[in-house]
């Protein structure tokens, strides 16, 4: 690089010298001598006339620049190697300043640079960590009601917790008149929300024997519509009727303002008839075989009971079939 640029400076010191001020010729057309011709035709011949040439000075032709002469390249001089840094450093800058002053950087105004990774491979900004807990409103009317979280009292409506677990909760609301349970589903997304109405509700028992119902020892009396009123909630109704021997308790949940009907379906017994002499058996006017009878399925209650003979005769009873079998023997 070095070599090439000390040839280069030759080349144009030689050409500097070849300068000149002197302007170029201009080229010369030489005039055209016409013959004198006298009045009677005689042709006379012109005098010699001498024509001075005027001699241009003309620019001495150049030999071309020698080649550079290659040579052998030895230990660096310090003082060149720092010159061509020097000037390897100055010329962009130089270049870099030209540019500007043209306006060349006006185009990168207002724009950002875009984020580079860390040469010394340090970790970005963290990502935000993901919520763990959701927010959960519980209103109730009338207000007060208390809340229930999972079986954690977390205070009385209207109610705002912002730190309840993510996922599903069972959630009971509990008033003066009664309470509810609700599933709710909590997300880190939005706000689960339950507004609950706690008034009183209905239920209607329909069964096929006579029934006592009662709640805690208290009996409770169907209206004339045959509904029971019940504050809203999870409720345990005990049925029994002591003359078939019959008591079972069922857990019925009474919605706020809204109508239930409950149908109780007693459980089965047996019937086993025996006469004295052959017989056709019929219950409630349907046959169910002929004696002896052993053991047929038939309803807890009342029942009519009839046993014929083949000849015609029979006989009529009104039975009473309770949780325990029951059996007759007929004798005619």
């Amino acid at each position: 690089m070095i070599a090439a640029a000390q040839a280069a400076a030759s080349w144009a010191r030689a050409r500097r010298a070849t300068w000149t001020t002197v302007p170029l010729p201009r080229p010369v057309t030489p005039a055209t001598v016409s013959p004198i011709v006298q009045p009677f035709g005689e042709v006379l011949d012109p005098e010699p006339v001498e024509i001075e040439t005027v001699v241009f000075p003309t620019r001495p032709v150049l030999a071309p620049a020698p080649p550079p002469v290659q040579k052998t390249r030895g230990p660096a001089n310090p003082r060149v190697v720092r010159g061509a840094i020097a000037a390897g450093v100055l010329v962009p800058i130089a270049l870099a300043a030209a540019y500007a002053m043209r306006g060349g950087f006006s185009t990168m105004r207002g724009r950002v640079a875009a984020p580079t990774s860390s040469p010394t491979g340090s970790a970005g900004p963290k990502a935000p960590t993901a919520k763990t807990t959701g927010v959960l409103k519980v209103t109730s009317t009338p207000e007060g009601a208390r809340v229930v979280v999972d079986g954690r009292d977390r205070g009385v409506t209207p109610l705002s917790i912002d730190d309840i677990s993510l996922g599903a909760h069972l959630v009971a609301i509990e008033a003066k008149n009664g309470s509810v349970e609700r599933s709710v589903m909590v997300t880190a997304d939005s706000v689960a929300q339950l507004d609950e109405q706690i008034f009183d509700g209905w239920v209607a028992v329909f069964s096929p024997v006579e029934l006592v119902i009662s709640e805690s020892g208290r009996v409770l009396r169907p209206d004339d519509h045959n509904e029971i009123m019940l504050s809203p909630g999870t409720h345990r109704l005990r049925f029994t009727n002591s003359k078939l021997a019959y008591d079972e308790t069922k857990s019925i949940v009474i919605k706020p303002g809204e109508r239930n009907a409950y149908n109780v379906t007693p459980p089965q017994s047996s019937v086993s008839v025996t006469a004295s002499q052959p017989a056709e058996v019929f219950l409630d006017g349907a046959k169910i075989g002929d004696t002896p009878l052993n053991a047929v399925p038939a309803t807890i209650g009342t029942h009519d009971l009839v046993v014929k003979r083949a000849s015609g005769s029979q006989k009529r009873m009104a039975i009473t079939v309770t949780v325990k079998p029951f059996a007759v023997n007929v004798d005619f």
